[in-house]
């Protein structure tokens, strides 16, 4: 057949671009792979033999396709530079930031080519299989991960050993009882109110043992896969794009961050929340009301997570009976608990937002909102906290940003008056559970987004968000990875510390080192050195890390106070009785 001249035309186009694109391919490649310290010779071989396929694509196919091999390969190029570029640096906000947004153009580009391209199965089973596997990955790394903390003495007594107490008082009394969190018996309940703990007690029971509490926390934050995926499909959203919602979900920052200060409550936000959001598109009021209850059974502060989904509702303009009765729901819990701790516990931390009122309670934040909105937006939108917002909202490809609808602002609401208003810094770091609940309203947000947006755009910020995931988990992995080698690497030490804890009787009192106290849980009476311990409350036995320079006093105060070594070594642990 005679070529036209529109069809010469194209061809010199793309003869143009595929040597762009080589050019490009070849750099990128080579670059990446010095920066692996790779040699230069070995690097540069390669980097020619990425062109091959290039070229040859671009002047051997036809049509739309002939770039497709090119644009593929710019893309995992630049994917491989950059993800080497943010390697194991996850303090490099300014690095994380270029990077993103360069995959963020080069994605743009790529995905040109995928809207001709009809290759691409939409297979729901696959899809399924997909979203079970990486659910798969992310319970069995974060588990291995905490438990290994937890093996080699690197999970601190705040707030692991609480949380490790709390559950052997569940199963042995069937109350949240400790004394290791303020060095004296109390309900954890007095300090947040987690009727949740009681779901996850049958699987404790089954093992009682502190690896089952972090094991815990690894599954609840996996299952918010399933919710996630029934409500990306319910909005009509491709089984494909729902699986790499999935993805996304699993492997945000946030997520991987999260898990690195062991467990606590908040793991069971996303999953909770998660559900609540997929009744409520399903328009089932009774399992919406179950779900936000469950929600608001995690902590006291949980209930404006529902409050926020149901003024939402509510102002969406959709499903106002859910919104108004899972709204009412959230006030009336809220009020509730918050008059429980101040009566029967020991009150609600407001003072996080001391800085914003003078008497650091919700009213009074509200009422300075009011006052001098000015100021409260200035004490939200510090460096720290833009990075931090920058971080959330970038693994998600900017999504929640992307509609007209100013209603959907409102699931904002949560970043905003959980992480970004408070004082209390841990709750504007990705290292922290405070990000749980934000992220999942966020990521509802993006879904709500993606289904209504354009093909091209949908694409586009779909890759962005995948290709950001991927950078941020590139930043995370190493170092959390490092914590699985720590049993093996620490192996003597750890030994060590192992036969120590077998001098102390199950049925004794224990003074601890904050490493070791989560070691010492399944027991009553369980309290922390520390420097607001009071060490005259004496215990049957002390037991005191000495791998640490600040625990070295101890032992000598002890012996003033009758203590006895029956065990030792030295700069590692020493384990003293009380005559």
């Amino acid at each position: 057949m005679k070529k036209t001249g529109k069809d010469i035309l194209f061809q010199i186009y793309s003869s143009r671009e595929a040597l762009i694109l080589t050019a490009f391919c070849a750099w990128m490649t080579f670059a990446a792979l010095k920066s692996f310290e790779v040699s230069g010779g070995a690097a540069l071989i390669c980097a020619l033999i990425i062109a091959v396929p290039v070229l040859t694509s671009a002047f051997m196919l036809k049509g739309p396709v002939s770039l497709f091999t090119g644009r593929a390969v710019l893309f995992l190029s630049a994917l491989l530079l950059c993800v080497r570029s943010v390697h194991g640096k996850k303090t490099e906000f300014y690095v994380f930031a270029a990077a993103a947004l360069f995959m963020a153009v080069v994605g743009v580009y790529c995905c040109r080519s995928l809207k001709d391209i009809h290759s691409f199965s939409d297979s729901k089973a696959l899809s399924i299989l997909f979203v079970i596997c990486a659910a798969l990955v992310f319970a069995v790394f974060n588990s291995a991960v905490t438990v290994s903390r937890y093996l080699a003495y690197r999970a601190p007594g705040f707030d692991f050993g609480i949380f490790a107490q709390t559950f052997y008082s569940l199963k042995e009394h069937f109350l949240p009882l400790n004394t290791c969190e303020r060095g004296y018996e109390l309900s954890h309940f007095a300090v947040h109110l987690s009727p949740v703990f009681y779901l996850a007690l049958p699987i404790y029971a089954l093992f009682p043992r502190p690896e089952t509490v972090q094991v815990i926390q690894a599954v609840a934050l996996a299952l918010g896969v399933i919710p996630l995926w029934l409500t990306a499909k319910h909005l009509g959203i491709s089984s494909k794009v729902s699986a790499l919602f999935c993805a996304v979900y699993l492997f945000h920052p946030a997520l991987m961050g999260g898990c690195m200060y062991d467990f606590h409550e908040n793991c069971f936000l996303p999953v909770m929340i998660l559900w609540t959001v997929y009744f409520a598109e399903r328009n089932k009021l009774v399992p919406s009301l179950i779900f936000a209850l469950l929600t608001c059974s995690v902590k006291e502060d949980a209930a404006v997570y529902i409050a926020f989904i149901g003024i939402y509702l509510l102002f969406s303009g959709k499903r106002k009976t859910i919104g108004a009765s899972v709204t009412a729901l959230s006030v009336a819990y809220f009020v509730i608990a918050c008059a429980y701790l101040n009566a029967k516990g020991l009150g609600v931390m407001t003072w996080r937002y001391s800085h914003l009122s003078a008497d650091g309670s919700l009213t009074g934040v509200i009422l300075a909102a009011l006052d001098d909105p000015f100021r409260v937006i200035k004490e939200s939108l510090t460096a720290e906290r833009l990075q931090f917002a920058v971080m959330m909202l970038l693994p998600l490809g900017l999504l929640p940003f992307f509609t007209k609808k100013i209603s959907r602002y409102i699931l904002f609401g949560g970043l905003l008056l959980v992480n970004l208003m408070p004082n209390w810094p841990y709750q504007y770091s990705l290292d922290f559970q405070y990000v749980f609940g934000p992220l999942a309203l966020l990521i509802y947000a993006a879904m709500l987004n993606y289904a209504e947006l354009g093909a091209t755009v949908r694409r586009s910020l779909a890759t962005f968000a995948c290709t950001a995931c991927v950078l941020a988990a590139s930043m995370r992995v190493p170092s959390q990875s490092a914590y699985i080698k720590y049993p093996e690497t620490d192996a003597e030490t750890i030994a060590v510390l192992d036969e120590a804890m077998s001098y102390v009787p199950e049925d004794a009192s224990v003074s601890a080192s904050p490493f070791l106290v989560a070691h010492l849980a399944n027991r009553d009476v369980l309290y922390e050195i520390s420097n607001t311990y009071k060490i005259e409350e004496q215990t049957d036995y002390a037991v005191i890390d000495m791998r640490y320079a600040e625990s070295d006093p101890y032992p000598a105060k002890y012996k003033i106070l009758g203590y006895t070594v029956v065990f030792e070594v030295e700069d590692i642990v020493c384990v003293m009785k009380k005559d």
